[in-house]
C-alpha cells in the first residue's frame, strides 16, 4: 500500500474529506492522540480491578477474624464459650472471688464470651498485684523465709497442665506472662492457678509444722526467763542484788544468764529463717534445756533462803549450775542471813549458833526458831507424793480462780514442809497460768493455796499442772 492510500483510508475512517491541504504531520498528531486515549483506558480497566478485588479481599479477612481482633484489643486462639464453664470459674473463685462472681452474673445476662474474659483476666491481675500469688512466707517472728534453702520439690511448683515446673520466686512473671499469651486459654490458666494454690499450701503446712515445733520450745524458754526474772525479784539484799548481776545481767562465767539465752535464741531464730529447720529446732531444745536448768538454780538459792529462814538443817544442790550460784553467793548469804553454810556431798548444810540452854528455858514462850527443822525435797524426788498432793487439790472446793486445800488432810508420809515446799515451787514457775501460790508458814497444819491467773479457771489449771508435772518428772499417771 502507497502513503496516499494509507493517508486515504485514515481520512476516510476519521470521517474527513480529503483535501490536498491536510499534511502528512497533523495524520501523525492524529493517531499520537489516539495511541495515549487507549493508554489511558487500559491504565482505568487495572485499576478498577485492583480496587474491586482489594475490598473484598479484606472484608473477607475481617469476617473471618477473631471478634477482639476486629476491635482492636487482640486475639485469643479459638474461643469456645465451654472454656469458662463452672469448673473454671470454681478454680479461679479461690484467687479472684470478686471476680468471679461478676462473671457468673456477665453468664446470667449471656454477656459475650469476651466481655467475661476479661473481667476474669483483670481479676487475677489485681490478684497478682495484692501479692496473692506472692510465695513468700514470713514467720510469727516477722521475718521472711529463705526459700530459696527449700528442698527442690518446694521450691518448685510443677504445672501439669502448662508442661512446666516454675521456680516459685518466678510465680507472678510466669503468670503475666501467660495472661499476655494469646495462646493461653482462660480454662488452662485457671488449672494453673489451682496448682499454684495447692503449692502454696503445701509450703505453707511444710514451713508451719517446723515452726510450731520451734515455738513450742520458744515459748517454755520465755516462759521460764520471765519466771527467772521473777524470782530474782523477789530475793532481798545484797543476795538479791548480787543474783540480779550474775543470772539476769549474765555476769558469770560458767553459765549463760538471761542475756546469753535470749542472744542465742535471736542465732537459733535467723537458722530456722534460714530453713535451717533441724538445726534450729536443736539449737533451741538445747537452749530450752539451758534455761531450765538455770531456772532451778535460782529456784534453789530462793528454797534455800526460805529453808534458812525455817530452821532447815541441809539442802540439796540440784544441778551443777545451781552449785556454781550457790557457791558464789554463799558469803553473802552467811552474812546476810547470819549462819554458816558448807557444801559436802552435793548438800548444803546449814549451821547455826544455839544459846545456851538456862533455868528459864523450859518455861519460855516457843518462837520461830523453835519449830521442827526440815530437809529440802526436790521433786523429782518424791514425783509420785506430788502428784498424789496434786490430786487431792483437784478434790478441794474452788473459785472461779483459785483453789485452796488443808494441809493436814494429807496422809502422814506425805504431809512434810519439804514436800509441800517442793509443790509450792513448781507451782510457782508455771507463771503462764499461776498467779501466785500462798503456803501458810505452819504447814503442813495449815493450808495450800494457788491462785491461778484471770484466764485459766480453777479446774482447768490444776488439770493443766497435773499434766505438765507428769511429763517433767516422768510420775506414775495413775
Amino acid at each position: 500500500m502507497t502513503a496516499g492510500s494509507a493517508g486515504g483510508i485514515a481520512v476516510g475512517i476519521l470521517g474527513v474529506s480529503p483535501s490536498p491541504a491536510v499534511a502528512i504531520g497533523d495524520l501523525l498528531s492524529i493517531g499520537a492522540v489516539g495511541v495515549v486515549v487507549i493508554l489511558t483506558l487500559g491504565v482505568i480497566v487495572a485499576a478498577f480491578t485492583l480496587m474491586s478485588r482489594s475490598p473484598r479481599g479484606e472484608s473477607d479477612a475481617t469476617a473471618n477474624a477473631d471478634p477482639e481482633t476486629a476491635e482492636g484489643g487482640g486475639s485469643r486462639a479459638q474461643r469456645r464459650p465451654e472454656d469458662i464453664d463452672q469448673g473454671t470459674l470454681d478454680r479461679l473463685q479461690r484467687l479472684s472471688p470478686d471476680a468471679v462472681r461478676r462473671a457468673r452474673e456477665q453468664q446470667s445476662r449471656n454477656e459475650p464470651i469476651e466481655s467475661i474474659e476479661t473481667t476474669l483476666y483483670r481479676g487475677i491481675e489485681d490478684a497478682i498485684a495484692d501479692g496473692k500469688l506472692n510465695l513468700s512466707i514470713r514467720s510469727q517472728y516477722g521475718e521472711p523465709y529463705e526459700i530459696v534453702n527449700l528442698p527442690s520439690r518446694l521450691r518448685e511448683a510443677e504445672l501439669p497442665v502448662m508442661g512446666e515446673r516454675v521456680y516459685i520466686q518466678e510465680i507472678e512473671t510466669q503468670v503475666r506472662d501467660w495472661i499476655n499469651d494469646e495462646e493461653t486459654p482462660i480454662h488452662e490458666l485457671a488449672y494453673a492457678i489451682e496448682a499454684i494454690l495447692d503449692h502454696r499450701n503445701d509450703l505453707e503446712r511444710y514451713v508451719q509444722d517446723h515452726e510450731e515445733a520451734f515455738e513450742e520450745l520458744h515459748s517454755d524458754i520465755e516462759s521460764d526467763i520471765e519466771s527467772i526474772r521473777s524470782i530474782t525479784g523477789e530475793l532481798d539484799g545484797t543476795v538479791g542484788e548480787r543474783t540480779q548481776m550474775l543470772v539476769v545481767e549474765d555476769r558469770h562465767d560458767a553459765f549463760d544468764g538471761v542475756g546469753g539465752l535470749k542472744t542465742r535464741v535471736t542465732e537459733a531464730k535467723s537458722q530456722l529463717h534460714r530453713c535451717g529447720f533441724a538445726d534450729a529446732t536443736g539449737q533451741i531444745r538445747t537452749i530450752r534445756s539451758d534455761t531450765d536448768t538455770l531456772l532451778t538454780a535460782v529456784d534453789f538459792i530462793r528454797s534455800l533462803i526460805g529453808g534458812i529462814e525455817h530452821r532447815q538443817q541441809s539442802a540439796r544442790i540440784p544441778t551443777p549450775t545451781a552449785e556454781q550460784l550457790y557457791t558464789e553467793l554463799e558469803p553473802l548469804l552467811e552474812q546476810q542471813y547470819g549462819v554458816t553454810l558448807s557444801l559436802e556431798d552435793s548438800r548444803v548444810v546449814i549451821e547455826r549458833d544455839e544459846p545456851q540452854a538456862s533455868a528459864s528455858s523450859e518455861t519460855r514462850t516457843p518462837t520461830r526458831d523453835d519449830r521442827p527443822t526440815y530437809d529440802t525435797v526436790e521433786p523429782g524426788e518424791a514425783a509420785d507424793e506430788i502428784l498424789y498432793t496434786l490430786r487431792e487439790l483437784k478434790r478441794s472446793p474452788t473459785t472461779d480462780n483459785a483453789i485452796q486445800y488443808q494441809t493436814e488432810q494429807l496422809p502422814e508420809g506425805i504431809a512434810t514442809r519439804g514436800l509441800l515446799e517442793a509443790l509450792a515451787a513448781f507451782c510457782r514457775r508455771q507463771t503462764d497460768i499461776v498467779a501466785e501460790v500462798t503456803l501458810q508458814k505452819d504447814a503442813p497444819s495449815g493450808f495450800l493455796e494457788i491462785q491461778f491467773t484471770e484466764t485459766t479457771e480453777a479446774e482447768a489449771g490444776i488439770d493443766e499442772l497435773i499434766d505438765r508435772f507428769i511429763t517433767r518428772y516422768g510420775a506414775a499417771d495413775q
